[in-house]
């Protein structure tokens, strides 16, 4: 009897810590934010964990795959022909000589002396006749009987939904709209993103980086293939309201072989008979849902994502790919992008880029700038109704001894950014400037906004400069909040 006592008391203290863990877990899937009205913020306790937290090392290795990729561009021949392709304008690219003195060059008609109107940010527009934005503009005064799609793509700054989570949490206080939009069926880190619960099994993803499949070259630059078998379930999340359900789940594939999709929701099940095809295909399926499963019994089923979104109002689609400089979406499909169009069009396109593209020792990213005009000009031409808007490259800090500095290069890269915009007549806004200029990683890594690594955003910080890009774009647009 003295020995089961023992053990009992010997036992308690494990189960009490093991309690805690499992309660501290839980604690950070809470809307805290929400709950308590902003007073105490949501918290990830492995948002240091996520990204290398090795300043010096994250800064330096993209230097030799960047030259690599930039040469492989320049010397290709082009497959858009001369009838096809868009003008772009012929302005000549600053010179950098020492990038602690350079100040980023402007466009030369003088139309933005500074990236700030009274104080704030402003959304620059390079178009040759200030129209960059009218397209999305025009779609957003069709925002309530019709949904305005807006497509967010770019690198790890942006991964788990960061920044573009609050960027459609802000404009659908002024727009509405539900669901999460664009998802692929396969996430490695399922637990990082806290807009959506996602659970799958059977689906490898391929990305437009490593991958020679025809099908990744799509604005996601994503694709995921099944084994037979293969299901995927999403849950809507908790908070913010417009999450927990949505109104339309739209699966776009392509198959190699004949077979059947099955897809569950509130609503029900339903079977969908598959037929081989070489481009894509859309099941549609109404009706509101907090859920649904999908799977598949096609070997080697290509999937090019599946959206939840709303019947009206603003669905933001995150498209991250972690470790890319953005360059190959110069060879995006124009005949898929034509085949998905009908289904899942776009009003706006956010590039966001550049995070894996500066280096300490770099200081003239022209050539980065040359390439990303194809890959501009060639989302253009892929989706013509959209218009595009260029997200400059956050502030990031290095090491000097032991003090943390700004990247002096990242002037450089903006400088960079600025010219692409220029030259391919689209929308830009400086994202260093944003967050306060020369020395602002640091100050933002004190105030809790950014990780250990001194390069990404987290939850906190993606929201507040998610709140100082739509104030500028809204103003953009004509909008008052």
């Amino acid at each position: 009897m003295q020995n089961d006592s023992n053990n009992i008391s010997q036992g308690r203290p494990l189960f009490v810590v093991s309690v805690a863990i499992i309660l501290l877990l839980a604690c950070q899937f809470l809307p805290w934010s929400d709950m308590t009205g902003g007073f105490v913020s949501d918290f990830n306790l492995f948002e240091d964990l996520a990204e290398p937290l090795d300043v010096k090392e994250h800064a330096t290795n993209t230097g030799v795959d960047l030259a690599r990729e930039i040469a492989e561009a320049e010397s290709e021949e082009t497959d858009v022909t001369a009838e096809e392709e868009l003008p772009v304008h012929e302005i000549e690219a600053p010179v950098v000589e020492e990038a602690e003195s350079y100040t980023p060059a402007y466009v030369t008609d003088n139309r933005f002396l500074s990236p700030r109107v009274d104080g704030e940010m402003v959304i620059e527009d390079y178009s040759p006749d200030g129209t960059a934005l009218d397209r999305f503009k025009a779609a957003l005064g069709r925002a309530s009987s019709e949904n305005v799609r807006i497509a967010v793509i770019g690198d790890s700054y942006i991964e788990g939904d960061l920044l573009c989570q609050d960027i459609r949490k802000k404009l659908r206080a002024v727009f509405g709209g539900a669901g999460v939009g664009y998802m692929a069926l396969h996430s490695d880190f399922p637990g990082f993103r806290r807009s959506v619960v996602q659970s799958d099994k059977g689906w490898t993803n391929h990305d437009i980086r490593t991958s020679k499949a025809a099908a990744v070259k799509t604005l996601s630059g994503v694709i995921s293939t099944s084994e037979p078998g293969a299901t995927v379930t999403f849950k809507g999340a908790s908070s913010p309201a417009d999450l927990k359900t949505w109104q339309r789940s739209t699966f776009i594939y392509s198959s190699p072989a004949a077979g059947n999709v099955e897809i569950r929701t509130a609503a029900g099940t339903q079977q969908f008979a598959v037929e081989p095809s070489d481009g894509p295909q859309a099941i549609e399926v109404d009706g509101s849902t907090d859920f649904i499963t999908l799977s598949t019994d096609v070997d080697s089923l290509v999937s090019y994502g599946l959206w939840l979104e709303g019947s009206c109002g603003i669905t933001v689609d995150c498209m991250s790919i972690r470790g890319y400089s953005g360059l190959r979406h110069r060879s995006m499909s124009q005949d898929i992008a034509a085949a998905m169009n009908p289904y899942v069009d776009y009003d706006l396109v956010i590039v966001e880029y550049g995070t894996n593209a500066v280096s300490e020792e770099q200081t003239d990213y022209t050539s980065y700038s040359n390439v990303m005009c194809k890959a501009i000009s060639r989302i253009r031409q892929c989706h013509p109704g959209a218009d595009i808007i260029i997200l400059g490259v956050g502030d990031r800090g290095i090491k000097q001894g032991s003090e943390i500095v700004s990247m002096p290069a990242i002037k450089s890269m903006t400088a960079a950014q600025r010219l692409t915009a220029q030259k391919c007549g689209v929308a830009f806004w400086d994202t260093y400037e944003a967050m306060g200029g020369e020395g602002s990683i640091v100050d933002w890594r004190k105030r809790g906004l950014v990780n250990g690594d001194y390069i990404h955003i987290n939850g906190k910080g993606g929201a507040e400069l998610a709140g100082m890009f739509v104030g500028s774009l809204l103003k953009a647009v004509g909008v008052n909040e």
